[in-house]
This record gives structure tokens, C-alpha cells and sequence, in this order.
């Protein structure tokens, strides 16, 4: 009751918060791997082309694919095709450095986007992926490559353009022959 003798009504409401916020990483995880998913990469190099704009810092992109996946599939079955996925997607997200983005694209290809980091520089550190993917050795799978396409964000780019040039570069890396890394500026 207030002063004058009135009743006072309260509404309360409760709100959990850690169902939130699991929805929220639910959104933006992918459920197989536990990397990032294509929504968070997309929602995070948005951001990123508006930074590049503003502070003009370099920005690079690297698709990589999971040579001869269907093999995987084929030979050994899907479920043994998801380990091996896992088994990749946990051992760069490891590596990774805390600024950079780590994603699953889709299917067996995954996208890398390097914060404040020119071309001659990401291929050094997509080296040192390549040979910790190249180490993998799944118990019933055996040896894991895979093949990486590398660009840097340039003037006017836009998700599409940039997306183009890291795929047609990972096809110059498949058409090279796999487990390798080929940049298009």
C-alpha cells in the first residue's frame, strides 16, 4: 500500500538469461563441429568491411576444403565423414588466433577470415594450418588434407566478390594438385 491507503500492484517478471544466450550461440555455432557457423562469418566480415573502410587495415580470406571428403564418405560412411570434420574443425580452431574468425561454410569447406593481416602474411599462417591438417590421422580414415584459396578485401569489395576470388583460388589449389595454398589478389 502506498501512503494514502491504495493497493500497489507489481508485475514481476523473470527472464532466464542462460536460455538466451544459448539460443544466441545455438544461432551462430554450428551443431556438428562447435566452430562458428555461416551466420556468424556472415554477420562478422559485414562488420569487418565497414572497420576496413573506416581504418584502412589489411583484411584476407581464406576458403579451405577437406580434399577427397566424399572418399571419406564413400569408403568409410558418413558418421566417420563427421569425425573427420570434427577432427579438422578442432584442431585449427585451436590455432586460431582470438581475432581472427574460424567458420564452417558448409558441407567439408571452411572459411578463415585474418584480422589486420595482408596475403604474404596469411599464407604463412595458412602454411602452418595446412601441415596441422596434413598430421591428422583419423583412426579408420588415415591422413586428412586439405586445399586453401587465399584473397585480401580490396576496394568495393562485397561479400560475393570476395567469396569469388577465395573459391577461384581454391580451385587453383585443387587443380594443382591438393594440399596446397593459391592467393588471387
Amino acid at each position: 500500500m502506498d501512503k494514502e491507503g491504495n493497493i500497489l500492484e507489481y508485475l514481476a517478471i523473470r527472464y532466464n538469461v542462460t536460455d538466451h544466450i544459448q539460443a544466441i550461440n545455438y544461432a551462430y555455432t554450428d551443431n556438428l563441429t562447435g566452430i562458428a557457423n555461416r551466420n556468424k562469418f556472415e554477420e562478422v566480415i559485414a562488420y569487418e568491411f565497414k572497420q576496413v573502410k573506416r581504418y584502412n587495415y589489411p583484411l584476407s580470406l581464406a576458403i579451405l576444403d577437406i580434399d577427397h571428403f566424399k572418399t571419406f564418405n564413400d569408403n568409410f560412411g558418413h558418421l566417420i565423414g563427421d569425425e573427420v570434420l570434427v577432427a579438422l574443425a578442432q584442431s585449427v580452431k585451436r590455432y586460431v588466433r582470438e581475432t581472427d574468425l574460424f567458420a564452417r561454410w558448409g558441407g567439408e569447406e571452411f572459411v578463415i577470415l585474418l584480422k589486420n593481416t595482408d596475403v604474404e602474411r596469411s599464407v604463412k599462417v595458412l602454411e602452418k594450418f595446412r601441415v596441422l591438417i596434413e598430421n591428422i590421422e583419423h583412426e579408420r580414415a588415415g591422413s586428412i588434407t586439405a586445399s586453401f584459396g587465399l584473397t585480401q578485401y580490396k576496394e568495393g569489395d562485397t561479400l560475393d566478390s570476395i567469396l569469388q576470388r577465395a573459391d577461384d583460388a581454391l580451385y587453383q589449389a585443387k587443380d594443382a594438385g591438393r594440399n596446397c595454398i593459391r592467393s588471387i589478389i
